[in-house]
């Protein structure tokens, strides 16, 4: 992986199979010991610090959007009703 990311050629596929998977692993022992290899993977100090010179791992799956901040409340008027506009 340290070899991939260090690849012009191979950098963008490196970053995109370390990013979140978009579907749960299957419940098979395979899967989970894949699972546990590819996490591995993706919290290694060594791959993160090659990883941050090109990019970043996301928090959220690619095939999920990204979560936007809450929209701020709008304080309401100390008067019930002011009328309309004029």
């Amino acid at each position: 992986m340290l070899r991939a990311l260090a690849d012009d050629s191979k950098r963008d596929d490196a970053i995109a199979v370390l990013q979140k998977p978009g579907t749960p692993p299957l419940k098979s022992a395979y899967d989970e010991q894949m699972e546990k290899r590819w996490n591995a993977l993706r919290t290694d100090p060594r791959i993160l610090a090659e990883l941050a010179k090109y990019g970043r791992l996301l928090p959220f799956t690619l095939n999920e959007a990204a979560q936007f901040a809450p929209e701020p409340k709008v304080p309401e008027s100390k008067t019930s009703n002011p009328g309309p506009v004029t």
